[in-house]
């Protein structure tokens, strides 16, 4: 998963194990208009808080990186977020069929 993960997104990402989601860390996007396109997968926001693993922390239990920063200053592109998140839902459609 962490490989795929890398590979689609190239960027940091955050997995909180306890609560099973995974945070993608991004550049600034208006989020309004994230979240009415994307809503299964809310952007945070101004007044929302992400707690930031250690950066030795690669799992595998509690909060840790999933995909560590490379770099200071480490985002993913937006658009590989859009378009990982449109392929969730595409397949989540097609297994509700």
């Amino acid at each position: 998963m962490t490989r795929t993960l890398a590979e689609l997104l190239g960027g940091p990402v955050i997995h909180n194990r306890p609560k099973h989601e995974y945070y993608a860390l991004v550049e600034r996007t208006p989020t309004m208009r994230w979240t009415q396109q994307y809503s299964e997968a809310p952007m945070l926001g101004i007044g929302h808080f992400l707690s930031v693993p250690a950066s030795d922390l690669t799992g595998p239990t509690g909060l840790y990186w999933a995909v560590r920063p490379r770099i200071v200053g480490d985002l993913c592109p937006v658009q590989s977020v859009a378009a990982l998140v449109r392929i969730a839902r595409t397949e989540s459609d097609r297994r509700r069929r």
